[in-house]
């Protein structure tokens, strides 16, 4: 959600990003003005929004969070990598704004959001995936009648 407000507040058609508001928004503002000292700088807000290690609405915070969640639900860790994809897709994109400089982060910050918000999508989907769809999910045909006549079955299609 982080990333969603920051591209938001980046793509604002009425022109100067409005930092205060933002941070506001992200639940953010008291925590940024006591590790900044009060002081409302565009690169500082965007630094502790993406990259605080401390911070649980930072970028970072999250990915790590969840990286780290879901090497608890990976029962079957293998000695050489991970054996999840979800955790990889997580352990990806923290690892590369972990390592980037915040010059380089705030210079390219469109496409590290978008970046961010596809590994999101990304991980999500193999979450769903490994974790929730078991079997093939059933659907009702159309064509299938509503209640079956003497000796018919109800036609159900997989998905």
């Amino acid at each position: 959600m982080t990333a969603r407000l920051l591209a938001a507040q980046l793509n604002d058609p009425q022109g100067e990003p409005d930092w205060a508001t933002t941070l506001r928004a992200c639940s953010a503002y008291e925590a940024y003005l006591r590790t900044y000292r009060g002081v409302l700088v565009a690169a500082n807000a965007i630094e502790f929004l993406m990259v605080d290690r401390y911070f649980p609405r930072s970028i970072y915070f999250s990915l790590a969070t969840a990286e780290d969640c879901l090497g608890v639900l990976d029962q079957q860790q293998s000695r050489a990598g991970s054996g999840e994809a979800a955790k990889r897709i997580m352990g990806r994109a923290r690892t590369r704004l972990e390592y980037e400089t915040i010059g380089d982060i705030i210079l390219h910050l469109s496409s590290h959001l978008s970046d961010i918000q596809r590994a999101c999508l990304e991980a999500s989907t193999a979450i769903a995936t490994t974790y929730f769809q078991r079997e093939a999910t059933l659907a009702w045909r159309s064509d299938a009648p509503l209640s079956p006549t003497s000796g018919e079955e109800i036609k159900i299609k997989k998905i």
